[in-house]
């Protein structure tokens, strides 16, 4: 059986994987994230059943991770080159976060789900456009290490992909335990005492042995 990351590798194709491998300068290592997020894309408009989930799955997760890592190591250096233009695509993300948030509350199947990835595809490459051809030249006057910063990139977002991949596992034993439980509720899984309360007949003998015992009072006393 396919790993989750086997799904998305097949999908993906080795030309992108081989972008993400090379990559060292911060510009490079945005592009091979830009370029996997697209082929994720492009793939989840041909997939269908589980596959097409896996990389809805992978989708929001590539977005979660890259746009922190853009926020806490890019934006502040680009900020002191151009401000405006820092806010500004904070603010493009922000509102590519509130579809995120949308599309991970829906249910699996949903009708609303494939227009929604839709325009969150549409969203985001307007976005990577204007990254490449407006952020990037900016980021490389403020005359930052780009090297150095494509280190700390792939480091951190080995960091939030490690924490995802975690959640991802904590959910899927929370989900499965919770799961156990209902089919035990629902197979009448009860107590032992619970259930000699409940056998035919109970009672009854219950009674017999109250009475019996009035009865042997009452011998007593006379």
């Amino acid at each position: 059986m396919e790993s989750i990351v086997d799904v998305v590798n097949r999908f993906l194709g080795q030309e992108v994987i081989s972008l993400l491998e090379k990559a060292t300068k911060a510009t490079d290592v945005l592009k091979a994230d830009h370029r996997k997020v697209e082929a994720l894309f492009e793939q989840f408009t041909k997939a269908s059943g589980a596959d097409k989930q896996v990389l809805l799955e992978s989708i929001l997760k590539e977005l979660r991770v890259h746009t922190t890592v853009e926020e806490e190591l890019v934006y502040p250096i680009l900020a002191q080159q151009d401000a405006d233009l820092a806010a500004e695509a904070k603010e493009e993300h922000h509102i590519v976060k509130l579809l995120m948030e949308e599309l991970a509350s829906l249910s699996a199947n949903s009708p609303l789900e494939e227009p929604k990835v839709k325009v969150l595809s549409e969203i985001v490459k307007a976005h990577v456009k204007e990254e490449e051809h407006t952020i990037f030249p900016a980021l490389r006057k403020t005359g930052v290490d780009l090297d150095d910063l494509g280190m700390r990139i792939k480091d951190r977002r080995g960091e939030l992909m490690m924490r995802s991949k975690a959640t991802t596992i904590r959910q899927a034993k929370s989900a499965n335990n919770s799961v156990k439980s209902k089919k035990m509720k629902g197979n009448g899984a009860v107590p032992k005492r619970a259930r000699t309360n409940k056998e035919p007949g109970g009672a009854k003998r219950r009674a017999v042995r109250q009475d019996t015992r009035s009865k042997k009072r009452a011998q007593k006393r006379s």
